[in-house]
C-alpha cells in the first residue's frame, strides 16, 4: 500500500443517522475547503427505515461537491479498500466492526468513533485516530490529524493495524482461546 497525493477516505455502512453519516458529510465538506481529498460513501439506503438519513439532502450535497462520491451498495469491499488511504466509521454505537477488521488486515488506517466496538480495535495514534461520536468538530480534528501525516507514518499505522489484527483476531488465535477442534 502506498498513500496517494490526494487522500481517499472511505465510509462503508448503511446510510443511517446512527452510523454518523450526516456528521461525516458535514466534516468532509468542511475538510475539503482546505485539503485535497476524496470521500467515498458506500452502503445501502433503506427509505423504509425510520433511522435513514434524508437521502435527497445527502445526494444533493454529494452532487454539489465533486470530491464527495456516493457509490451505492458494493459487493466487493476488498476492491474498494485496495484503492483508499483511510477508512472512516463515525458510528454512534457499534458491535465489533467487521469493516474495521477488514481495513486493518489490509494495512488501511482507520478513523473511528470512540465507542465500544471501535475503540477495541483502534488505538488512537497507533493504527488510526479516534473521535467523539456525534461531533462534527471531533471528526474534523481526526481528519486534520490524518491529513497532516507523512506517507511513512501512514504506512506505519497500516502495518501496525495489520499486526494488531493478526495478533488478536486471527483464526489461529481464536481457536487457541476457545480450544476449538474443527474436526
Amino acid at each position: 500500500f502506498v498513500p496517494s497525493s490526494k487522500t481517499k477516505y472511505l465510509f462503508i455502512g448503511r446510510l443511517l443517522k446512527e452510523k454518523g453519516v450526516n456528521e461525516l458529510l458535514l466534516a468532509a465538506n468542511d475538510h475539503l475547503k482546505n485539503n485535497i481529498a476524496t470521500f467515498y460513501f458506500v452502503g445501502d439506503h433503506d427509505k423504509n427505515n425510520p433511522s435513514s438519513i434524508d437521502f435527497n439532502s445527502f445526494t444533493k450535497m454529494c452532487n454539489n461537491n465533486k470530491s464527495i462520491k456516493y457509490l451505492g451498495y458494493v459487493d466487493n469491499i476488498k476492491s474498494l479498500l485496495e484503492k483508499v488511504d483511510c477508512l472512516i466509521l463515525p458510528s454512534y454505537r457499534e458491535g465489533l466492526s467487521n469493516v474495521i477488521l477488514e481495513a486493518l488486515s489490509m494495512e488501511i488506517p482507520v478513523l473511528a468513533s470512540n465507542v465500544p466496538g471501535c475503540n477495541e480495535l483502534i488505538k488512537d495514534g497507533y493504527n488510526g485516530f479516534l473521535f467523539e461520536p456525534k461531533k462534527v468538530s471531533s471528526i474534523a480534528i481526526a481528519l486534520n490529524k490524518f491529513s497532516n501525516l507523512d506517507n511513512k507514518k501512514i504506512i506505519d499505522m497500516g502495518l501496525k493495524g495489520r499486526r494488531f489484527v493478526k495478533e488478536n483476531y486471527s483464526i489461529d488465535k481464536l481457536l487457541t482461546i476457545y480450544e476449538l477442534d474443527l474436526l
